[in-house]
């Protein structure tokens, strides 16, 4: 189940996970433009994600866990509140279980792979509830 090939099956219901929540999104904008929802919403929600996101790939992944760069004082501070603000728990916890994953990715004690819980659709939507991967692979 954490090694292996995955069936076309399991891999489909990997992806429908990813893309019903994108889907339902922009279903929603539409339905909310204009009475809650408008240019200054849609540019703070880039900003905020863009942001966020580079906090968690650039800080977090990149700088808290693997060094791989240097960085000033204020950086290290801006990274660090830009990754946070992303909601994906304190940074120490999150190294500590991304250098997991890079240890045993796709394997018994990866902290979070969807193949933890099993290959049905319950267990990989179980399994897709743990800790974000910030776009890794076993190769990062």
């Amino acid at each position: 189940m954490l090694a292996g090939e995955k069936t076309p099956f399991e891999m489909f219901l990997v992806k429908l996970f990813a893309l019903i929540p994108a889907l339902a999104l922009a279903a929603a904008v539409p339905l909310a433009w204009g009475w809650g929802l408008d240019w200054i919403d849609i540019g703070l929600a880039a900003f905020f994600y863009t942001a966020t996101s580079l906090g968690v790939t650039i800080g977090f992944h990149r700088y808290f866990t693997h060094g791989a760069f240097k960085a000033t004082r204020a950086l290290r501070i801006g990274l660090a509140l830009t990754g946070s603000m992303a909601m994906q728990g304190p940074i120490i916890g999150w190294v500590a279980d991304h250098r997991r994953h890079h240890a045993y990715a796709d394997r018994e004690g990866d902290p979070h792979s969807p193949w933890l819980f099993g290959t049905s659709a319950v267990a990989l939507a179980k399994g897709s509830g743990t800790r974000t991967w910030a776009g890794c692979s076993g190769a990062n």
